[in-house]
């Protein structure tokens, strides 16, 4: 038993993601990234307001593999799923057809309680970020936005000082997640969110 939140490490082959500083949230006017699908874009604040990176799993299916592995510890506690919820099938890495490409993701945006005093966002986001949270009632920015890195041997620098100054597909990332078990009314699931992607 622990107060600490444990950081997971994993070594993965990049296949895609979202722009690193503003992820899927596109504000009105703004040009919309070739590579951005788009029922994935938002508009303002939002719960579906992410950071996501996609890695290869087309013949590695490790990744998929362990998450089972942490369900079913999950599973293994007394009183997890008391109401007997179905684990939900996205992502479950049951059907060989959807395991080609695993998903992380980090929220963009964090829901304000009743009461709660909401700190102002960090000037390290993005100004789209900062924006569409001013302008919202219900939602803070995330302070925790993902980072990225490459390491060329000796140094390990953020990936805007480096050259190329994007991951690109194929690319070996070592992948710094934790993990949050979901339970919603009508199933539950596994997140594995990104904190620090390093390329090497």
């Amino acid at each position: 038993d622990t107060d600490q939140v444990a950081v997971f490490s994993y070594a993965a082959i990049f296949s895609m993601g979202d722009d690193y500083f503003s992820g899927n949230l596109i504000p009105t006017g703004q040009p919309v990234p070739e590579d951005l699908h788009s029922d994935r874009i938002e508009w303002f604040a939002t719960w579906k307001c992410q950071y996501a990176y996609g890695f290869d799993t087309a013949y590695d299916k490790s990744l998929f593999m362990l998450q089972q592995m942490l369900e079913e510890h999950a599973l293994s506690i007394p009183d997890f799923n008391p109401s007997g919820l179905p684990r939900r099938e996205y992502q479950s890495g049951n059907d060989p057809a959807h395991t080609r490409r695993y998903w992380m993701r980090a929220p963009m945006f964090l829901r304000v309680n009743e009461g709660e005093i909401r700190p102002p966002p960090p000037p390290h986001l993005h100004p789209w970020v900062i924006a569409a949270e001013k302008r919202s009632r219900i939602y803070r920015a995330n302070p925790a936005r993902p980072r990225v890195f490459s390491f060329d041997g000796e140094v390990v620098s953020s990936i805007e000082n480096s050259d190329p100054d994007v991951l690109q597909r194929g690319d070996i990332v070592m992948v710094y997640f934790i993990i949050s078990i979901v339970i919603t009314p009508s199933a539950w699931y596994s997140e594995l969110i990104p904190v620090e992607l390093v390329r090497v």
